[in-house]
């Protein structure tokens, strides 16, 4: 047996995003990639949907359906298979997230975009 999370002196202090440890490590993540350029089609894909990816796993709503969900999933569990499922889960919500952001891109080019474009080219007419 181990110590639960619960258990811990600073739990939250951890996980929070305003943790120094979890600034630092953004910080370092940001500056290793922005040195980086990257011509890879799906990167660059990934790297265009990673607010989307943010915006939807930071949803209260679903934020507490995915902390429900982890913490159904520690329970009476060796660790490495809890570690197993957590690691597909989060693979799994990131996969979706992008899917979703990718779907919302392909929606505005064929179908917002356009509309837009013929809104605006009315309105440039009419008050030209």
């Amino acid at each position: 047996t181990g110590i639960t999370l619960e258990q811990a002196a600073l739990p939250y202090w951890f996980m929070s995003y305003a943790s120094p440890l979890v600034i630092a490590s953004a910080v370092c993540l940001f500056l290793f990639f922005a040195s980086r350029d990257f011509h890879s089609k799906w990167i660059n894909a990934i790297a265009g949907s990673t607010l989307a990816v943010y915006l939807l796993h930071c949803h209260d709503g679903l934020f507490s359906l995915y902390r429900e969900y982890i913490w159904q999933l520690h329970f009476d569990k060796p660790i490495w298979l809890f570690l197993l499922e957590l690691l597909a889960f989060i693979v799994a919500v990131f996969g979706v997230s992008i899917l979703i952001d990718q779907l919302r891109l392909v929606l505005w080019k064929y179908q917002v975009l356009p509309l837009y474009l013929r809104i605006e080219t009315a309105v440039k007419r009419r008050f030209s």
